[in-house]
């Protein structure tokens, strides 16, 4: 994909601002390109021109990225968000701040973020919207959990919302978290199958065999999650513990097959070529719809490979042969279909299996699984002092809470929290994510309110992105249209609020024009 270097003097009756603009021009549905596109690459840092010809665009480490609803990109730093002030962003060719309306944003991906490593073993509070906090219990009432956090202080999450806790994940370290753009990931025999699109890897189909890869430097004991997206028959390949993504097939590592709703797990071995271990399963949820999460859970020295989508567990499989995979890499193999893979997180793991569906169970009382694989069901009075006090139909029981490995509450009295006309959703950078309404952002902090939690105030490093008008209907078939590489330059977009006084850009196929 060509780039030129855009330069745009915008010339205003009170004021004059110079900018370098990184916009990446996306495709109306059905048009075809008559023009060359236009992409400007991001700044260098000493504020000279950039190359005119580069790779898919990359986050570099301290910048962040502004993503519009169009899927027009523009790189440089947050100032501030406000629902009614807009988002205002930076640059360092820019002489001062731009403004940008909410309405018109997609999503802020942030280039640098905290993640905890360390401390106490953490607990996860899932909700009834999908929003999922992790941090230690304090207490569980008949009204409120409360949760301390790095991120936000004590959380008081109203007891209606809360669907399940799992009390005891432990402490896990996050080695892999994006992706954020090309550069790190491997694409066999260099040909450029895959591209980087909207925080998302994107093999456009048509060619079988179209490999990428990463070393992430997979522990013994890992855990793989991804969110999957395809277009027609689902067909594709995960490969993990891998160290050649050249011949993955002729070397040492693991290979999940997905195929339309069979889902197969095969050892690649070095002149041995692929075998299944044991026999396929059936998904037939896949042939339904057209995403999914993966989540792999692998523990090395016992030889255990265990499948969640969706948060189901499909199956965990035994290796009755020595463990195969040689390398620490992961890597996808897309064979023919259009296929799209963001919100990856590679982290060490504890070993528990989180067999939680996600959400609230079709069931009238409230459920606890212990550590040793016991299930209880009644009702869940109180947790105080580190004890679950529980009651089942035959006794009143205290159970210390690192022997809980699991508790749903009961359906019957669950809520879930009302939309917000200004609510966003934020995405940990350890996994997870959290729907507030917005108040205020800045480099520092993010400022809202739900019905589940109250008000509250979160460290802004804790998130790795913020989506923002999430309930707009559109946004589905935007993601529709994020296929392929090839950006079409017959679209017009419109660029507004760059400077003050309502002045825009016009970029119409190759031709700029400005707009007051």
């Amino acid at each position: 994909m060509k780039r030129f270097l855009l330069a745009v003097l915008l010339t205003l009756a009170t004021a004059s601002i110079r900018a370098e603009l990184t916009i990446e021009v996306a495709p109306p549905t059905g048009a075809k390109p008559d023009k060359p596109a236009i992409n400007v690459p991001p700044p260098t840092r000493g504020g000279g021109s950039a190359a005119t010809t580069a790779a898919a665009p990359t986050t570099e480490k301290g910048e962040d990225v502004l993503k519009f609803k169009n899927a027009d990109v523009l790189h440089g730093t947050l100032v501030s968000a406000h629902p009614e002030e807009g988002v205002r962003w930076s640059r360092p060719d820019a002489s001062g701040t731009i403004t940008f309306t909410l309405a018109n944003v997609n999503e802020i991906q942030f280039g640098n973020v905290a993640i905890p490593r360390g401390g106490a073993p953490r607990a996860l509070a899932q909700l009834t919207n999908g929003d999922s906090l992790s941090g230690e219990i304090v207490a569980l009432t008949k009204e409120t959990l409360k949760l301390q956090t790095w991120y936000g202080g004590e959380l008081t999450i109203r007891r209606p919302m809360l669907a399940a806790l799992q009390p005891g994940l432990g402490v896990t370290s996050v080695l892999y978290s994006g992706p954020t753009g090309l550069e790190g990931w491997q694409q066999r025999g260099g040909r450029a199958g895959w591209t980087f699109k909207k925080g998302a890897l994107v093999a456009a189909g048509g060619i079988g065999g179209v490999t990428i890869g990463r070393d992430v430097k997979l522990p013994e004991v890992a855990s793989i999650e991804c969110d999957v997206a395809w277009m027609g028959h689902v067909n594709f390949y995960m490969l993990f513990y891998a160290e050649n993504f050249e011949n993955y097939y002729n070397s040492d590592c693991y290979a999940l097959q997905i195929s339309s709703g069979t889902v197969y797990l095969q050892r690649c071995q070095r002149n041995s070529g692929m075998n299944n271990i044991d026999q396929y399963v059936n998904v037939e949820t896949l042939q339904r719809k057209n995403k999914a999460r993966i989540a792999l859970k692998i523990n090395k020295p016992q030889k255990t490979i265990a499948l969640f989508i969706d948060g189901v567990l499909i199956k965990q499989w035994t290796d009755r042969a020595d463990f195969t995979g040689k390398g620490t890499g992961i890597g996808f193999v897309a064979q023919g279909q259009p296929l799209r893979i963001s919100n990856i997180v590679v982290t060490e793991w504890d070993g528990k299996l989180d067999l939680s569906t996600g959400g609230a169970r079709a069931n009238e009382e409230d459920f606890v699984r212990l550590t040793n694989g016991d299930k209880l069901s009644g009702h869940l009075d109180t947790i105080a002092n580190g004890q679950l006090h529980f009651a089942t139909s035959y006794a009143k029981l205290e159970i210390p809470l690192e022997r809980v490995a699991e508790i749903a509450l009961a359906s019957k009295t669950a809520e879930k929290p009302r939309r917000q006309i200004n609510d966003l959703r934020a995405f940990f950078a350890d996994g997870g994510h959290v729907t507030l309404a917005l108040e205020t952002l800045t480099p520092d902090t993010l400022s809202g309110s739900s019905e589940s939690f109250g008000k509250a105030r979160f460290q802004r490093a804790a998130f790795q992105r913020l989506q923002f008008n999430i309930y707009d209907e559109s946004k589905e078939a935007d993601e529709d249209d994020d296929w392929g590489d090839t950006p079409p330059t017959g679209g017009r977009r419109i660029i507004r609020g760059a400077v003050g006084g309502g002045a825009g850009i016009i970029i119409n196929g190759a031709a700029i024009q400005m707009i007051q």
